[in-house]
């Protein structure tokens, strides 16, 4: 079934969406192979960046749908596929933490030693998340 808002191509849109997240999972990981030492070298900073890739995801996805819908007031309007959707600044503020906080809070829990510059990965990931 359609998503709320999504008009007559929903189905087409949250399709697209969920083939992106996979292609943006699959790339994120690609990189981490690159630049991070193997995971049985570094099993803790394995954890970190898979909690850091899928959190955003999780929680900020979720909640710009649950608040944008009921309580989105300023509207604007997004290209999908074959008509214009809209989406809301409350919406997107509501990712946009959604995806911030959980990753501060697994930044701060982390048993891996954080470097200062380490804190600019939640802020980084919750702008490209919205």
């Amino acid at each position: 079934t359609d998503r709320v808002r999504d008009g007559r191509f929903g189905q087409r849109n949250a399709m697209a969406g969920s083939i992106s997240m996979m292609w943006g999972i699959m790339i994120a990981y690609m990189i981490a192979l690159g630049s991070l030492p193997s995971s049985e070298e570094a099993e803790g900073l394995w954890n970190l960046v898979t909690q850091l890739v899928m959190l955003p995801l999780t929680y900020g996805d979720a909640l710009g749908e649950i608040v944008g819908t009921p309580f989105g007031r300023h509207k604007f309007k997004v290209r999908g596929f074959g008509e214009i959707n809209e989406k809301s600044l409350e919406g997107c503020a509501a990712v946009f933490l959604g995806a911030l906080l959980p990753c501060c809070i697994t930044v701060a829990t982390s048993s891996q030693p954080v470097l200062p510059i380490t804190w600019a990965l939640p802020v980084a990931l919750s702008v490209l998340t919205t």
